[in-house]
């Protein structure tokens, strides 16, 4: 379960935005891919394919999948996928997975409509399918949001059918096809929503209310704000769940807390497009809610980000244990998010000082490694808390328990088998 959007203003200015819901043991990492030329073939997750000349990404990717949840490459272009449920066969075949797309969408396209050109090619080429899942079997289609400086495109597929559509001014998707008939172009003729979609699982993944909640929130939103997109990004359904996110989470929250029913927002994005420069944000841990989103110097490798797998799945393994202490009362979530909301307030205070003053490459540099700095201190405060709780995991609720026993083990197997 996932959501994607992206907004327009009348400034010009744009933000593409993604909260990347997944198993909650299943680590969401945040990569420097450097360029590279072609290496005649390369390996994705389970098919070995013609390789290209790359672009350099950041990439941000459960830790066993070669592709990604969503991305920004070199020359601005920000991709985020969604899981569909739709009537075509063939899923449980290993071919693409829609995360592989995504990510050579962005090492392939240097606008949002040559990676959408790109994913249409390696579509019809390879097909999509395989299991998605780190601790469970889950097959689905993909739909993708696709942004650049100057504009973006939503694309939902089928099997190896598809629909995609120009955006002028916003758009957001999430688990279920939404394109009918007000397409540019597709594969097939007609309602490509009622001839696709599987009622049955698309109704019961909460998506529709999700969707409808992101419409809202990008449609009150007059100017570009990076304190209110985050706010968006932490959005919680007030629905019957609303008081114990970390005892029975709710499918129709952007901000998605998961429980016996549902997935985790393990990481979360955001791309701000200013003057048609892109700006990327993030949080590098799950729960944006309990997180800080922290400025990303592209091609830096500066936490949130990293050049290495290993580095960033201990930086994210640190922080799911922070907040899994919350979960367990151990840290008052209160006086957490007070302390986290100054320090992000401090964040977004020095981002516009130096857009404002400064814009010089090496001011930013120094705004990121101050803030990755800041960001460190503060969550190795609770250092104290975190060794009691993996003492006594009994304090979590029993969900949570069960959870944490298997938390940070066998993350970059490939194989299901060797993951559960």
């Amino acid at each position: 379960m996932c959501d994607t959007l992206y907004k327009r203003f009348a400034s010009g200015d744009s933000f593409f935005l993604k909260n990347s819901d997944r198993s909650p043991n299943e680590p969401n990492l945040l990569l420097q891919v450097p360029a590279r030329l072609s290496q005649g073939k390369i390996d994705a997750t389970y098919l070995t394919i013609d390789d290209h000349d790359s672009y350099a990404t950041l990439l941000y990717k459960p830790s066993w999948i070669w592709g990604a949840e969503m991305g920004l490459n070199e020359k601005g272009v920000a991709i985020g996928n969604e899981a569909v449920w739709t009537k075509a066969k063939g899923k449980k075949t290993e071919r693409l997975l829609g995360m592989d797309l995504l990510r050579l969408g962005l090492e392939r396209g240097g606008t949002a409509k040559e990676a959408l050109d790109v994913i249409l090619a390696l579509l019809k080429q390879y097909g999509q399918g395989g299991n998605a899942g780190f601790d469970r079997a889950f097959y689905y289609d993909n739909s993708f949001l696709i942004s650049d400086p100057n504009g973006s495109y939503v694309l939902e597929t089928a099997g190896k059918n598809w629909a995609y559509k120009a955006i002028k001014e916003q758009a957001n998707i999430s688990n279920r096809l939404s394109l009918k008939k007000d397409y540019e172009a597709s594969s097939e003729r007609g309602d490509f929503k009622d001839r696709n979609i599987d009622p049955f699982f698309s109704f019961f993944s909460g998506s529709e209310v999700r969707r409808r909640t992101g419409q809202e929130l990008l449609s009150a939103m007059q100017e570009l704000s990076l304190d209110e997109a985050f706010d968006l990004l932490r959005h919680h359904h007030k629905g019957k769940n609303s008081g114990s996110l970390y005892g029975g989470g709710s499918l129709k929250s952007l901000c998605m807390h998961a429980w016996f029913l549902g997935d985790q927002t393990t990481g979360s994005f955001a791309v701000f497009y200013l003057k048609g420069v892109p700006y990327a944000w993030a949080t590098g841990s799950s729960d944006p809610c309990l997180s800080l989103y922290k400025p990303v110097a592209f091609g830096r490798a500066t936490a949130p980000s990293f050049a290495d797998e290993k580095a960033a799945f201990a930086y994210w393994l640190t922080r799911e244990w922070v907040n899994r202490a919350v979960y367990s009362g151990l840290i008052d979530e209160k006086d957490f998010k007070a302390k986290e909301g100054a320090l992000q307030d401090r964040f977004l205070e020095a981002f516009y000082s130096w857009l404002n003053v400064d814009r010089s490459e090496d001011g930013y540099f120094s705004l990121c490694d101050r803030c990755a700095e800041e960001d460190e201190r503060f969550y190795a405060s609770f250092s104290d808390k975190v060794d009691v709780l993996k003492q006594n995991d009994a304090l979590l609720p029993r969900y949570w328990q069960f959870k944490t026993a298997k938390l940070g083990t066998n993350v970059f197997e490939r194989k299901l088998k060797d993951r559960k």
